[in-house]
């Protein structure tokens, strides 16, 4: 009789056992739907604030606030993720629990990375559609680019000179475009910038967290031999993949969104030298006193000295190797149009000896306005090595 009862209480546990589990995926759809549907309304509440902040940003904002220029969206968005991923990654031992969380987060933050890439890519746009000197239409916003040193070498040469339209306007060489009914500030594209950045780090940081929690209990359930934490990391492994493609695609949007705020910075910068750069080369340029490419960093100047305390330093680095490397490219390509015509001669190397020299000083300078300079000096002489071309590019020519 005794071994009947013992035989029926295992029956019994073995019945009630496999109820629970047949359960449990229910259990943990239910708590991830509630928890998700709470952390949406939150998300949701902090983009509107962030797209917001972002509209607003104006330069006495800017003056007024801490530095570099940050909203608070990013940190408010992860400490709500990282709050909940610590409930299900430490607080319960359950893998599938945590995967299917981590999921639902990774879900959210998609959604608002999606909603944050159009706010940045509207700024975006607006700042690559500024920029240049002109202020004859009406209702214009200005732009920093309106009283640039590059800005009153363009209004001020058809003056002394008497010629009226700059030649290089006439013959279309450069054409900066119709001016925007709005436009993008330095200040909104670097907080933009900043703003993506730091997504993209805590996003990462948020897949670190959760591969590193799996792993873990890889190694335990191989220690302790437990079938219930096997099998619960059997269905967690299965998640694990659409949550790392679900964070991919988000971090790819913040990086995006960064990109398309320096390209901007950068396009701003080239429309408003873009004259400048367009009367190298001639006659005047191979004079003692040229001042052409002065006058380019004097305006790259002009403008990093807000842009270094606007932009944290992995982006304002980023931002100015691509401005001196699309520099580098104009100079270029107006060498070799200059070559092609035939018109290089051995003059031409001590002109460009001048430029390289004012334009690796320009470097050395922008680049040390920023104070995380200092931790990174290759940053730097990839800019100058890259600036050396000038010279190296005519060598080459007058030896062909």
């Amino acid at each position: 009789g005794t071994s009947s009862t013992g035989g029926d209480a295992q029956r019994v546990g073995e019945t009630l056992n496999g109820e629970l589990l047949s359960q449990l995926g229910s259990f943990r759809e239910i708590y991830v739907a509630r928890s998700a549907a709470k952390l949406r309304e939150w998300m949701r509440g902090i983009l509107a604030k962030d797209t917001e902040a972002l509209r607003s940003m104006t330069p006495e904002r800017a003056e007024s606030g801490p530095l570099p220029l940050l909203s608070a969206g990013p940190i408010d968005v992860f400490s709500a993720i990282q709050s909940e991923l610590h409930t299900t990654l430490e607080e319960v031992s359950d893998p599938a629990l945590a995967a299917l969380s981590a999921c639902s987060m990774a879900d959210l933050i998609l959604e608002h990375a999606e909603g944050y890439e159009a706010a940045v890519e509207a700024t975006a746009e607006a700042g690559e559609a500024s920029g240049g000197a002109s202020n004859e239409a009406k209702g214009l916003i200005l732009t920093r680019s309106s009283s640039s040193p590059a800005a009153f070498a363009k209004a001020v040469r058809p003056i002394l000179s008497g010629t009226g339209v700059p030649e290089s306007i006439k013959s279309g060489r450069w054409d900066p475009g119709p001016r925007p009914a709005t436009s993008a500030s330095v200040e909104q594209l670097c907080l933009a910038a900043n703003s993506c950045s730091v997504y993209h780090s805590e996003a990462s940081e948020v897949v670190r967290l959760v591969e590193d929690k799996i792993g873990f209990w890889d190694l335990a359930a191989s220690a302790s031999g437990s079938l219930l934490i096997s099998a619960s990391l059997g269905e967690a492994r299965a998640g694990l993949g659409r949550f790392e493609k679900l964070m991919r695609s988000s971090i790819l949007r913040f990086q995006r969104g960064s990109t398309l705020c320096v390209s901007a910075l950068v396009g701003l910068i080239l429309r408003d030298v873009g004259e400048v750069l367009g009367v190298l080369f001639g006659e005047d340029w191979l004079l003692e006193g040229n001042r052409c490419v002065e006058t380019v960093c004097a305006t790259i100047h002009d403008y990093c000295v807000d842009t270094a305390e606007y932009l944290r330093w992995e982006i304002y680095s980023r931002f100015l190797a691509s401005l001196f490397d699309e520099i580098l490219h104009a100079y270029l390509t107006g060498l070799y149009s200059a070559y092609s015509d035939g018109r290089i001669t051995k003059a031409w190397k001590k002109a460009a000896k001048r430029d390289e020299a004012v334009a690796s000083e320009c470097a050395s300078i922008v680049a040390s306005l920023h104070a995380g300079a200092a931790k990174s000096p290759d940053a730097l002489s990839s800019i100058r090595k890259g600036l050396r071309k000038m010279v190296t590019e005519v060598a080459k020519m007058l030896d062909t």
